[in-house]
This record gives structure tokens, C-alpha cells and sequence, in this order.
């Protein structure tokens, strides 16, 4: 059972679901390296074996860490709200129905164009905002995103004339 699984409401539709960039993985490669390289700069022969053994223990932390970022977080739009849920032995969830979202906005960087991959944020009713950072094709999620918001302020809401029966 996923994360999303445990959050939906009995019958609501899973729509739209994001992922995180691979370039989650980048801060990791750059501080093994960083490491590899302070412990070569003290290359004495005891002291290079322990350098290297604590670069790659470094290494594989950050690998670890991004690895569960990747799996804790779930970005997903059902077909009443939207969802989103952090964390792998700590969660946290976000949720905001569709009729309380007033925005959604991509923030991309020089990189984050070239890579596609790109922070978003919705924002609901009141100033509640959601953001989540390196999201791996950022616009075609918000424009699936916003497709699906569409849909369903075109459907009419459970107490609307159209359903109750009123007429004008």
C-alpha cells in the first residue's frame, strides 16, 4: 500500500501524480566527490584508507537520504483534492480541495529548464500554501493539474438547482 493509498477517501479517482527529478541525487554526488577529494589531499598511507572509507560512508548517506525523499514523497490529484505527503518514517500531508485552490505556479530555474524539473507551489484559500521543489516535469504536472481542476468546477457541486431540482 503507498503512501497515497492510505489518504484517499472510499470511491475518490487518483488523477494526476507527480514524481521528484532524478537531480534530487546531484547534492549527493557533488559532497562524495568533495570528500573523495579531501581524502586524497590527505593521502598518508593510513590516513588514505580511513579518508576513503569515510568518503564513500558520506557518500551513501546523502545517496540514502535523496533515495528517501524520493520514496516519502507523494504529489497527487484525485478528483477532489489535492495531495501532497512528505516523509518517509516522519510524514506529513498536505491536502487541499479542489475548490479551495486559487493558484499553482511552476518556478524554474536556468537549470531547472534545461533538466525540466521545477518548484511548485499551490496556493488555497487563506494563504495555505504547498511547495514542493524538484518536480520532474513541472508544467506538464500543472497543466494535467489544471485540467483536472476544470473538470471539476464544471461539474455541478452537490447542492447546486441543478441537482436539487430548482428552477429559475
Amino acid at each position: 500500500m503507498s503512501n497515497i493509498d492510505q489518504v484517499l477517501y472510499p470511491g475518490e479517482r487518483v488523477e494526476v501524480v507527480g514524481a521528484l527529478h532524478w537531480w534530487i541525487f546531484v547534492d549527493a554526488v557533488v559532497m562524495g566527490l568533495i570528500c573523495f577529494i579531501v581524502a586524497l589531499a590527505f593521502l598518508v598511507p593510513s590516513m588514505g584508507v580511513i579518508g576513503a572509507v569515510l568518503a564513500l560512508l558520506v557518500f551513501l548517506m546523502f545517496i540514502l537520504d535523496a533515495r528517501l525523499n524520493v520514496i516519502g514523497t507523494a504529489l497527487t490529484i484525485t478528483d477532489r483534492r489535492v495531495i501532497f505527503t512528505f516523509g518517509f518514517i516522519r510524514r506529513h500531508t498536505m491536502e487541499l480541495d479542489h475548490a479551495k485552490v486559487e493558484g499553482f505556479t511552476v518556478e524554474q530555474g536556468i537549470i531547472g529548464r534545461m533538466m525540466n524539473f521545477g518548484q511548485v507551489t499551490v496556493t488555497g484559500v487563506g494563504g495555505m500554501s504547498m511547495t514542493i521543489p524538484l518536480v520532474r516535469d513541472p508544467l506538464q504536472f500543472r497543466a494535467r493539474t489544471m485540467q483536472c481542476l476544470a473538470r471539476t468546477d464544471a461539474t455541478p457541486s452537490m447542492g447546486s438547482a441543478a441537482q436539487v431540482g430548482r428552477t429559475g
